[in-house]
């Protein structure tokens, strides 16, 4: 009988404590949403041209990004805008991108202060998530953000300018 009243007691306060637990872990909709893409490829808007960019001054930067090409294009508002096109890599192992400038406008125009010289690949960490991207040097023992990305229709969306004839610096 004792053994009985003891196996009893343990079962409800089994029963109860396990009523209590669901109550209050029950989430209605989960705290945390992993990310539903990680490509870096598609149609991207610098978030900032500020100083820690090879674009300072620009109004607005493009970067449309696709398997074996890109396409760049930064609006400034006294000048041509810099246009460069050419290759681009990334490694499907998870190593850096690398985009190799085949056209630069300011190159073929004779211009010397040259970002993106034809030619000369640059190699940078990419990492995506949604509607963001991040660049970091892919050289260095510390990875540091150099620049963040935002994907065109949300960067328009969130209210950031995408359009390069109204975008101001």
């Amino acid at each position: 009988m004792n053994r009985t009243m003891m196996v009893l007691t343990l079962i409800a306060v089994a029963g109860a404590c396990s009523t209590q637990r669901r109550g209050r872990l029950q989430e209605r909709s989960p705290a945390h949403t992993p990310a539903q893409s990680a490509s870096i490829y598609g149609d991207w808007i610098l978030a900032t041209s500020s100083d820690s960019t090879a674009f300072v001054g620009a109004r607005i930067v493009e970067l449309n990004l696709s398997p074996g090409r890109f396409n760049l294009t930064a609006h400034y508002t006294a000048q041509a805008p810099l246009v460069i096109t050419g290759e681009a890599f990334a490694d499907p192992s998870g190593g850096p991108l690398t985009l190799t400038p085949r056209t630069n406008s300011r190159q073929q125009s004779g211009g010397t202060d040259l970002v993106m010289p034809v030619g000369t690949p640059v190699s940078v960490i990419a990492t995506a998530a949604d509607n963001s991207m991040l660049f970091a040097n892919s050289r260095g023992e510390s990875i540091q953000p150099t620049s963040v990305w935002h994907r065109r229709a949300a960067a328009k969306a969130a209210g950031q300018s995408v359009d390069p004839k109204v975008a101001k610096p």
